[in-house]
């Protein structure tokens, strides 16, 4: 947990939808990642991830009236719908689907997989490397692409941190160097996730800002992190 997977899915969702632009096919995003249930079969979840899906596409309007005729009387069925969807969309458009977590994830992957037809784009996401061995091993072929996350290194933790500074930070944000970032995620107790490293730079962060520090040190780091221990997870 807090390895950066959600994240990861939405970058990949948003790359995706940007490469189609680019060819000036329109992606639509359909986050259904709070919409599953953990305590339901995979049949009934991806029912209710097929109907949730086309009401979306329909408020989104990229279904033509006639296709609603068609897949309004069957859109609780997966098998029935998405056989039909890539002929019923607008012709430039692909919907991509970020599904919600699961339970029993591999079966799912290996049911979608086999319901996939073009211009449908599936993105899901697991804390369990079984999952993608499982899929592996029963499907054959490009249908399912798997992505790995995992502790950052020394230099994911500056680019990081880079990238918020300058995308994010006010004129009031104090200071950071490159060094300070680095020394932290090499000493820090155990292996850093993007969370964890994230948590201790907003508290230090904000307690900088209430007290016009104008530059975050290493020791700044230090005392928020034994005084905090909240702040040692991830």
């Amino acid at each position: 947990p807090g390895c950066g997977k959600t994240s990861l899915i939405h970058r990949c969702a948003l790359w995706a939808r940007e490469a189609l632009a680019a060819q000036r096919i329109r992606g639509e995003i359909v986050d259904l990642t709070q919409d599953g249930a953990q305590d339901i079969s995979v049949k009934i979840r991806m029912q209710r991830v097929c109907s949730r899906l086309i009401d979306e596409l329909d408020t989104a309007e990229l279904l033509p009236r006639k296709a609603m005729t068609v897949l309004g009387p069957v859109q609780d069925e997966p098998e029935r719908v998405y056989p039909r969807l890539r002929t019923l969309l607008h012709s430039d458009a692909v919907a991509i689907v970020l599904l919600p977590p699961s339970d029993d994830l591999s079966q799912e992957i290996i049911e979608y997989a086999k319901l996939a037809r073009p211009r449908i784009l599936f993105f899901a996401e697991s804390s369990y490397a079984e999952v993608a061995r499982a899929c592996q091993a029963q499907l054959r072929g490009g249908s399912v692409i798997y992505l790995t996350v995992g502790p950052i290194a020394n230099h994911d933790g500056w680019a990081f941190v880079a990238n918020r500074l300058t995308n994010y930070a006010t004129s009031s944000a104090p200071e950071i160097d490159e060094a300070t970032v680095r020394r932290m995620v090499e000493n820090y107790w155990s292996e850093m996730s993007i969370t964890g490293l994230e948590r201790i730079l907003f508290g230090v962060f904000e307690e900088a800002i209430s007290g016009s520090t104008g530059r975050v040190t290493y020791d700044n780091i230090t005392d928020y992190f034994y005084r905090t221990p909240g702040s040692r997870g991830g």
